[in-house]
């Protein structure tokens, strides 16, 4: 069986044991939001910490969020990997956003999806955007940003107005550095949009460092 689709059956058994019911996210509000962090620097600090931080999909989101999440995994662990030839570390550990809100702030976290379909993005957003920076982009625009959580962890948040859009900036975020048709996939800043029409000419925007 192809590695990747392996890897797929893998983290759908793992969210297998999660919970599906939806909760409301309004009492884990936090009254000072913090700025947003850059998002190379914020990766980098998974790497170094990868044990410690939650994957998050939502309960009911698409399937492609799924891939999404996937797709990120296998890049930090190849970069893992490479960094550390010969290293034992533990695959991440992906949770539905009803399961991540039991530890919220506790790990490092990325988390792929729209606001309306993963309730950790919308939290995050919500607790931590400035007023300035809370309204995304029109559809056809993904979006990565970084942020600095209370508790010192970092995020990672790959998404979007639609779902699609969600899952291009996940693409793209587990294509960092590379050249994809031509173009570094640049994520040198606090956010990211994310451009294209498919995987195979996906380009980033850095509209702020």
């Amino acid at each position: 069986m192809n590695n990747k689709y392996l890897k797929i059956a893998t983290v759908a058994l793992q969210l297998l044991f999660g919970g599906c019911e939806k909760q409301d996210s309004t009492s884990q509000k936090l009254s000072l939001p913090t700025n947003r962090t850059n998002v190379l620097a914020n990766l980098q600090n998974v790497l170094d910490d990868y044990n410690d931080t939650t994957f998050v999909v939502g309960a009911l989101a698409p399937a492609s969020d799924v891939i999404g999440i996937v797709d990120i995994t296998t890049r930090l662990e190849a970069d893992l990997a490479q960094r550390n030839p010969g290293s034992v570390f533990h695959l991440g550990t992906v949770q539905f956003d009803v399961d991540a809100m039991n530890n919220i702030y506790g790990n490092h976290t990325v988390a792929v999806g729209t606001p309306e379909d993963n309730m950790i993005i919308d939290l995050v957003k919500t607790n931590l955007d400035m007023p300035h920076e809370t309204a995304l982009p029109p559809t056809g625009t993904g979006v990565i940003v970084g942020y600095l959580l209370p508790t010192n962890k970092v995020a990672v948040v790959a998404t979007g107005r639609t779902s699609q859009d969600a899952r291009n900036a996940a693409k793209a975020l587990s294509e960092y550095n590379n050249i994809v048709n031509g173009k570094k996939v640049d994520v040198d800043g606090t956010e990211i949009h994310v451009h294209g029409t498919s995987k195979t000419d996906l380009w980033t925007e850095v509209m702020r460092r």
